[in-house]
């Protein structure tokens, strides 16, 4: 193999590495409903492109397949946040009111 070569190849294999290595895309949150994306901003969620506060049901889908079931009221988490596995496995439950946790009952 040529210098030339060997060095084209070096460059090839640190770009697939590095590609490799790179962060995952963020999640997406979307209403399951109404299929429209939520903006959270500062722990608060509104309506895409407004300021009014969001009030309803979220699910943020994961790179790796995981999501999170959440419920808003006024925009803050309200209800409960779930998150569960590709395989729809319950991983962890949390119950808030009005964006403080609460003990689950």
């Amino acid at each position: 193999m040529t210098p030339r070569r060997w060095m084209w190849s070096a460059v090839l294999l640190a770009a697939a590495l590095l590609s490799a290595c790179s962060e995952p895309p963020p999640p997406k949150t979307t209403d399951p409903v109404q299929g429209r994306a939520a903006e959270i901003r500062d722990g608060i969620a509104y309506v895409p492109r407004t300021e009014r506060r969001y009030s309803g049901l979220l699910r943020t889908y994961y790179w790796n397949g995981d999501y999170v079931r959440t419920t808003y009221l006024n925009g803050k988490v309200h209800g409960s946040w779930t998150r569960y596995s590709a395989e729809g496995e319950v991983l962890q439950h949390v119950c808030f009111d009005h964006g403080r946790a609460i003990e689950c009952r």
